[in-house]
């Protein structure tokens, strides 16, 4: 698995396949970004705010962990953050934009 820094930030609406009230961790995923030529499967942990009990989450992808094979797509989509790769992975930090429906 491998950080990617998404330099076009992506608006992406999630479906909580589990959701946790322990504070402030979100585990959602598998779910599939649109990056140019090719769906990108990505399970993406999200640190919020508050817990979150909704079906449909609204997220704007900045940094996420995907497949090594993302690094094959066009270089001005994404570019690698090998820094990242180095440390012990971090949760990925997202802004949650709740559905109020």
């Amino acid at each position: 698995m491998t950080y990617v820094m998404i330099l076009r930030p992506i608006l992406v609406t999630l479906r909580p396949t589990l959701v946790t009230l322990r504070p402030k961790l979100v585990m959602l995923g598998p779910i599939f970004v649109n990056l140019g030529p090719r769906l990108v499967k990505v399970r993406l942990r999200l640190i919020t705010l508050r817990p979150i009990s909704v079906n449909l989450v609204k997220v704007r992808l900045r940094l996420v962990k995907v497949r090594s094979m993302l690094a094959k797509l066009r270089p001005n989509l994404v570019k690698l953050r090998p820094e990242l790769m180095k440390v012990r992975p971090k949760l990925v930090k997202v802004r949650p934009m709740l559905d109020k429906v």
